[in-house]
């Protein structure tokens, strides 16, 4: 893990026996890191600047299915975020086949402090399973997750619907919008700009699968979850799919990877 100047400088470097799949900048300029073997377990880092470690968690999953997929940092506590299969909550789902977002809470000793679980409950008997779920930390406290819903009479298809929902540090839910496309689709990445709007970034196909062909679109939302702007975005490069979150400079413009 290489840390460096905004000119890519190398500043510091630290080695682990982990893979980290994921490094997010913290409030005091530390770092929090995750490395995780699927459906065995889940390693947290937290670092200081100087990369020097000052704690790291293990959290062993279940062996039926629990994924990663992101964390985040907001006012000190660290949160941690993936998809389980909904029949581990809850046998009574395994008819359902699909997956619900968990997010669990630490504080800033890495000590496990509120979790809680978020699924459809509503779309019976073809519920929807929360896929990938990305996190997005606000200045004003709240924690934003966008997600890629999937009914389970798709399960295997781009058929998604791309979604973001609101919670507060509590991790208590304050909305929850779909953004349905006539496309088949998929989220990858949702960030906080400046101003406090969202910006909401993922792909789009005429491809029923495996998904082939792939162009960007960018959502721009409000905090209420409005959309203020929504743009799709053709190029003379390969088709590709796996992308992040858009990232705001300070001029104000956006840099995607793709």
């Amino acid at each position: 893990f290489i840390h460096t100047t905004a000119a890519g400088v190398p500043i510091d470097a630290s080695r682990t026996d982990d893979v980290f799949s994921r490094v997010v900048l913290c409030g005091d300029s530390g770092f929090l890191l995750m490395s995780h073997v699927f459906f065995q377990y889940t390693v947290l880092v937290r670092t200081d600047k100087d990369l020097n470690v000052q704690w790291a968690k293990r959290l062993i999953a279940s062996p039926q299915g629990y994924m990663p997929s992101d964390i985040a940092e907001l006012g000190g506590a660290h949160y941690l975020v993936g998809s389980v299969q909904e029949a581990i909550i809850d046998p009574g789902l395994a008819l359902y086949g699909t997956w619900a977002a968990v997010i669990h809470k630490l504080d800033g000793n890495g000590v496990l402090v509120d979790q809680c679980i978020v699924a459809d409950t509503v779309h019976d008997p073809f519920r929807y399973g929360l896929l990938t779920p990305k996190l997005a930390p606000a200045a004003d406290g709240s924690l934003y997750m966008c997600t890629s819903m999937l009914p389970q009479a798709l399960a295997g298809t781009c058929n998604r619907q791309h979604t973001v929902i609101k919670l507060n540090g509590d991790l208590d839910l304050l909305w929850c919008n779909r953004y349905p496309m006539t496309s088949y689709n998929e989220a990858h990445g949702l960030s906080v700009l400046a101003n406090g709007d969202l910006a909401l970034m993922g792909h789009y196909t005429s491809n029923w699968t495996p998904c082939a062909n792939a162009r960007l679109f960018f959502d721009r939302l409000d905090t209420s979850g409005a959309i203020l702007q929504a743009h799709a975005y053709h190029h003379p490069f390969p088709s590709s799919t796996g992308f992040g979150p858009a990232v705001e400079l300070p001029d104000g413009t956006l840099m995607l990877a793709h």
